[in-house]
């Protein structure tokens, strides 16, 4: 059995210093190029969006509640001690060490070794992240609370202690006031918390931590949602919440993949042309948040077919090939995606991609036979489903599986040190299970593939801008 499951080694400092050794030193020497790179990269649309409502509360005492409040808040904190925009990169990519050290400490507890510290290395290659971490947006600040909680409230060798389940509790529920869009990956995380116990003597109870990891969690959005009615009288996290539910679901929905027929419509080439030519005009500004959500709603029981087939095409965007790492170039309108920079970017990030899409979910369905192992394809399979069961009824990109990329790199690491052991575990019905996967995916990365290009060749045909 390997190191990590020693008895005496149950925490942080008990781990391999050697993996810390190799695993700091390839954090540093790959990631730090990047780091200063990002200290001067293009301005993003969202990380202009989290700035702007940072400056804006700071200059006026009011905080606007247009997207979930978190990482607004850091910024605004940051700003407040006089920091830049570029120290506030600099913070994130401090987040995106300990978020890669935080992966380490939770597959150890599930996986032996080599694989958790394979999977930090090649989390530490993966350029979706490297450039989430080069952005001041919500992408990094929420995997923190995500790896954070888990590490706290999950161990499957022990008992925790009580105060672990508290500090954890708290962390998803600020993980739904960064990303509400993972408010299902949060709930997961509680129902998976390890038994605690109140005090010395106690019997550690699992119920006892879930009840209390719910209840403190829901408290935390709780707060927010009833200073937001205060304040403007309605109970909402963000005013995007129901933006997105509008958006995805009325009669014209711009980023609709029709699995069934993934050929742009005239629409969303239109729609494609305004976007690159900045020219779009939402419905957001004159449309009230309760009026957006009462038309998606109707919509939604107008149209229940659509819906679904909106759904099974919303969950194949989540998983289709990377494209937010472009924002490390720039604008589209300035770099469009048939340029060698572009593509040469598009490629290495989806080559790691795809193996950890095909080859993560082989390795979470063959993952065992040991009750650890076991323990991690329920969590990652809990992961998968908690990043994108929201998305399926609002609005999906690609960048939205972010939690659930490590994951999958996890079970791509497994599977290499466990070949043959994988091989044992193969039955009729592990093989559905593979085969079902990689068939969804095959297919959600073809028909993404026909939409984007098509869409795409044909507004660059039209010499666009």
């Amino acid at each position: 059995m390997g190191d990590a499951s020693h008895p005496r080694q149950m925490g942080l400092l008990h781990l391999p210093r050697s993996d810390w050794i190799v695993l700091l030193t390839c954090v540093l020497t790959i990631r730090a190029p990047f780091w200063i790179w990002a200290r001067s990269a293009p301005f993003t649309n969202d990380e202009h969006g989290y700035w702007s409502i940072a400056q804006s509360f700071l200059e006026t005492g009011e905080f606007d509640i247009s997207w979930p409040p978190i990482t607004s808040a850091l910024l605004a904190a940051i700003s407040s001690c006089g920091g830049s925009l570029h120290d506030a990169r600099l913070i994130w990519t401090f987040i995106d060490a300990a978020n890669i050290g935080l992966l380490y400490t939770l597959l150890s507890r599930f996986l032996e070794r080599p694989a958790p510290l394979i999977a930090s290395l090649l989390y530490t290659i993966y350029v979706p992240a490297i450039s989430f971490a080069s952005f001041a947006t919500s992408e990094m600040p929420a995997m923190l609370l995500f790896l954070a909680s888990a590490c706290l409230m999950i161990d499957p060798r022990r008992s925790i202690g009580f105060g672990r389940i508290l500090v954890g509790a708290i962390m998803i529920g600020l993980l739904v006031l960064t990303r509400s869009s993972l408010a299902v990956l949060a709930v997961w995380i509680a129902f998976m918390a390890s038994p605690a116990s109140v005090g010395a003597g106690k019997k550690p109870s699992r119920a006892l931590s879930v009840c209390v990891a719910l209840v403190l969690g829901a408290g935390v959005v709780g707060l927010w949602v009833t200073r937001n009615y205060l304040a403007h009288g309605e109970f909402i996290i963000a005013e995007n919440v129901a933006y997105n539910l509008y958006l995805g679901n009325q009669p014209h929905y711009s980023e609709d993949l029709n699995l069934f027929h993934p050929f742009p419509t005239q629409e969303q080439i239109q729609d494609r042309k305004e976007l690159l030519k900045e020219e779009v005009v939402r419905d957001r500004e004159f449309l009230s948040d309760h009026e957006m959500r009462s038309r998606a709603v109707a919509f939604i029981a107008e149209n229940p077919f659509l819906f679904a087939r909106r759904a099974l095409g919303r969950l194949a965007r989540v998983f289709a090939p990377k494209t937010a790492q472009l924002q490390a170039l720039g604008s589209e309108r300035d770099n469009p995606w048939f340029t060698a920079p572009s593509l040469a970017l598009l490629i290495s990030a989806n080559l790691l991609y795809g193996l950890a899409l095909f080859g993560g979910w082989a390795g979470i369905i063959l993952c065992g036979p040991s009750d650890r192992e076991k323990k991690f394809r329920l969590i990652a399979l809990g992961v998968l489903v908690g990043t994108s069961a929201l998305c399926t009824v609002a609005i999906a990109k690609p960048r939205y599986s972010f939690p659930s990329d490590p994951i999958l790199i996890a079970g791509l690491a497994w599977l290499l040190v466990n070949t043959r052991q994988a091989a044992l575990r193969v039955n009729k019905k592990t093989v559905a299970a593979i085969m079902g996967g990689w068939v969804f995916l095959a297919w959600s990365w073809a028909a993404w593939l026909i939409w984007s290009f098509m869409t795409r060749a044909a507004v660059y045909a039209g010499n666009v801008g």
